[in-house]
């Protein structure tokens, strides 16, 4: 792992591009709606919830790869999404609740914590996708489309 920063730093440099822009995940951070607890990811696998002291409440080591991931609002857990789906986990990370099997590549958690809305990308074929738009209630663990789009993608012959 070392080696692979250290030979993208030199390329950055080579290339005069910001290193941060090339590692995903580095150093995202979210406050909740109190400023009473933030949500950092440490990177594709690692989430930490700290309180404004910056004392740990709660440290995720995901097997899986994350896709992305918010607080619940007034410091309540976690929402994560990976590629096995979308999971909720409480404060004291006892309990990991999954929520749906959906692939979400990105979530955002209603102000008052009771849906979620994210996007699922589809590959229907070489040169098509569709993105979909859900609103899934935490407690029901029910989705409802709200959107749908195919796209098509340019054949990059090679």
């Amino acid at each position: 792992m070392k080696k692979v920063v250290f030979c993208m730093l030199l390329l950055c440099v080579f290339f005069k591009r910001s290193i941060l822009a090339e590692i995903p995940f580095l150093g995202i951070t979210k406050w909740d709606s109190t400023g009473e607890k933030a949500l950092i990811i440490l990177d594709e696998h690692n989430i930490l919830l700290i309180n404004k002291n910056g004392e740990k409440i709660l440290e995720l080591n995901l097997e899986e790869k994350l896709n992305c991931a918010e607080i619940l609002p007034n410091g309540g857990g976690v929402v994560f999404s990976t590629e096995e789906g979308i999971w909720k986990v409480e404060n004291d990370g006892q309990k990991k609740d999954k929520l749906t099997a959906d692939p979400a590549k990105n979530i955002s958690i209603s102000p008052d914590g009771q849906e979620i809305i994210y996007t699922v990308i589809e590959n229907i074929n070489k040169n098509k996708i569709r993105v979909v738009n859900y609103v899934l209630n935490i407690e029901k663990k029910e989705k409802r489309e709200v959107s749908s789009k195919e796209i098509f993608l340019p054949i990059q012959e090679r």
